[in-house]
C-alpha cells in the first residue's frame, strides 16, 4: 500500500576501458533515490492512527562489472552487459486492519544485510562534441537474480571523457 514511487532519479560514475577498437570493461557505481510523501488516517482497534507528510525513502547504492560492445563502423552505439551488487536502504510502512497491524521500519545493509545480486544490460548511444568529449544517452535495466525481480529502468544523458 505505501510502497516507492516508481519514478526516481539516479546518478554515478563509471570508469571503461578499451580492450580493442570494438569492446571494452567497465566499473561503475550508481545511487538511485526513490522517494515519496505518505499521508494516512485511520484506525486500528479503536486507536487513531495519522501519518502527516511522512518522506518514505529508497535508496540503492549500486556496483556493477561489465563488458561492453560498440556497434557498427561509425561507434555511435554501445551495448554493456554484466554483473551487479545492489545495496538497499528502504523504509516501509505496512498498516493492515484486518490483522490490528501497524508497522513503520528501514532495512538496509548495517541492520538487515540488504544486499542483492543479478545482472544488467544497456544500450547507448553517443555523438562527438570535442576531441575528447562524446555526449549522449544510455538505456539501462537491471535484473535481481537474488530475489528474481526487475529492479530498476534508468535513462540517463552521458558525459564521455577520452585520454
Amino acid at each position: 500500500m505505501y510502497n516507492k514511487n516508481f519514478l526516481g532519479s539516479i546518478a554515478g560514475a563509471e570508469i571503461s576501458y578499451r580492450l580493442k577498437k570494438k569492446s571494452a570493461v567497465s566499473f561503475a557505481y550508481r545511487r538511485s533515490v526513490n522517494s515519496g510523501k505518505k499521508n494516512y488516517e485511520g484506525s486500528i482497534n479503536n486507536t487513531d492512527i495519522y501519518i502527516r507528510d511522512f518522506k518514505l525513502r529508497h535508496v540503492n547504492k549500486i556496483f556493477h562489472l561489465g563488458f561492453g560492445r560498440y556497434l557498427g563502423n561509425t561507434g555511435k552505439f554501445k551495448v554493456d552487459m554484466g554483473i551487479v551488487l545492489i545495496y538497499d536502504a528502504q523504509q516501509t510502512i505496512n498498516i493492515e486492519n484486518w490483522a490490528s497491524y501497524l508497522a513503520i521500519h528501514e532495512n538496509n545493509y548495517k541492520n538487515s544485510n540488504s544486499l542483492e545480486g543479478g545482472v544488467f544490460a544497456s544500450f547507448q548511444y553517443f555523438k562527438k562534441i570535442d576531441t575528447r568529449f562524446d555526449i549522449g544517452l544510455r538505456v539501462q535495466g537491471y535484473y535481481l537474480i537474488s530475489v528474481t525481480t526487475f529492479e530498476a529502468i534508468s535513462l540517463t544523458p552521458t558525459l564521455t571523457y577520452h585520454s
